[in-house]
């Protein structure tokens, strides 16, 4: 089996454009259909013509959620769920005890 040398700027995943690729498309899709449902349901109840801010609130929120915008090249999700890991994981405290 031969080994290949991959340079480090390669990115293992389709994507679209940098940092967007089929797993970002599907939360952006997921977000304005979640914003679809929202919309009929403000339909359905109120009659209200302002169903569609809902459709581009939620897909916007969706895209902008894993839009990579961090210095690092990290979205919001990807920060957020790392934050999450980091705070369930132990934690080691040390101190020092003063003799008198």
């Amino acid at each position: 089996m031969r080994e290949y040398q991959i340079p480090r700027n390669v990115s293992s995943k389709f994507e679209f454009w940098p940092g967007f690729g089929w797993v970002e498309l599907f939360i952006t899709i997921a977000g304005i259909l979640v914003g679809l449902a929202f919309r009929y349901l403000v339909l359905f109840i109120a009659h209200s013509q302002w169903g569609m801010l809902f459709v581009a609130v939620f897909g916007a929120a969706g895209y902008f959620l894993v839009k990579p915008m961090m210095a690092g090249g990290d979205s919001f999700l990807t920060a957020f769920q790392r934050y999450k890991r980091y705070m369930s994981g132990q934690k080691l405290y040390l101190y020092q005890r003063k003799v008198r």
